[in-house]
């Protein structure tokens, strides 16, 4: 009994789904469709230029900007003068030339060699105003007792 009753339901639900309507025709065409892509793929193409524009190096690139106001910032951390909000610190500020043309774009500059902390003659560029053994390349504390390093001129001789 519950076989034919299972049957039947089948049967029942298969054919009311026969008739179910026809799917409604297109609001838009093939041929609008194609237009509306190659519209958007125009300002798609059109944004880009601008945003290639815009990363062209000018002095008008704040070092740090607001997120809420992006024409606001200046060359120092701190607020902006309209809002309030703490400014963002700008990459493509470093990714620019200074001066227009200085730089060529994917131009590697090389890092800076640093400074020996002792010349030919083993004589260091800083020595501890206590006279503690050893010294730096560079003005800092002293590794022993932590007073601060006094330029030893003996050095440039």
């Amino acid at each position: 009994m519950r076989l034919i009753f299972l049957l039947s339901l089948t049967i029942f639900l298969f054919a009311n789904c026969a008739d179910s309507p026809e799917r409604p025709a297109p609001v838009m065409t093939q041929s609008q469709h194609d237009a509306v892509n190659a519209e958007s793929a125009a300002l798609q193409a059109q944004k880009a230029a601008q945003a290639a524009a815009a990363s062209v190096a000018s002095p008008s690139v704040l070092h740090y900007y607001c997120s809420t106001h992006p024409t606001k910032g200046g060359d120092a951390q701190g607020a902006c003068p309209d809002c309030g909000q703490a400014l963002v610190h700008n990459q493509a500020f470093h990714n620019t030339p200074a001066t227009p043309g200085a730089a060529t774009p994917g131009a590697i500059t090389p890092n800076p060699v640093p400074a020996a902390a002792t010349n030919a003659a083993g004589v260091y560029h800083y020595t501890c105003s206590n006279g503690c053994a050893g010294g730096a390349a560079a003005q800092a504390n002293c590794a022993v007792c932590g007073n601060p390093l006094a330029h030893n001129q003996a050095y440039h001789n």
